[in-house]
């Protein structure tokens, strides 16, 4: 998406910071910690860690879209309100 970017990082109030993790990380994690299936979306304690650099991209005003840089796939949330991360950008309004 082309437009104005900035990079930043989202710090939870479970005191840590967001991850979205590239598919080779998040499938050797999934395969060390004896998981189902790949988690891209994570909190960590590391605050530089490489995944958690987000870019926040101004879609529309008063809409963002939230990517992340290394692994170049976007913060979602689904009905339920939990966090996955896309390849596609995709967005609804309801």
């Amino acid at each position: 998406h082309d437009g104005p970017n900035r990079e930043g990082a989202l710090f939870c109030r479970s005191g840590t910071w967001v991850e979205i993790l590239d598919k080779r990380t998040a499938e050797y994690e999934a395969k060390t910690n004896d998981l189902s299936r790949p988690e891209y979306v994570r909190g960590t304690r590391l605050e530089n860690s490489r995944f958690s650099i987000l870019e926040f991209i101004s879609v529309a005003f008063g809409l963002v879209s939230i990517r992340g840089r290394e692994s170049q796939r976007y913060l979602c949330m689904d009905r339920e309100g939990r966090l996955y991360a896309a390849v596609c950008f995709v967005f609804f309004f309801d």
